[in-house]
């Protein structure tokens, strides 16, 4: 592999932040669905164990409301 000059370094630099930036930006997105509708999937699932179906089958439509 080559050396790398102060122009190329900085290109791929830059490559990578926007990356990380994309990246961190739908990880955040993620993050807030997460929040809504994991809450709701954990009351189904304990209420499917209090009824005891053991263990609980696991729609993954329905876990995520789709």
């Amino acid at each position: 592999m080559k050396k790398l000059d102060k122009v190329d370094r900085a290109r791929a630099d830059l490559k990578k932040i926007v990356r990380s930036a994309i990246r961190l930006k739908y990880s955040l997105k993620a993050d807030e669905e997460i929040n809504e509708v994991l809450p709701a999937a954990e009351i189904r699932f304990n209420a499917q164990i209090l009824r005891g179906q053991l263990p609980p089958e696991i729609d993954i439509k329905k876990a995520l409301n789709v």
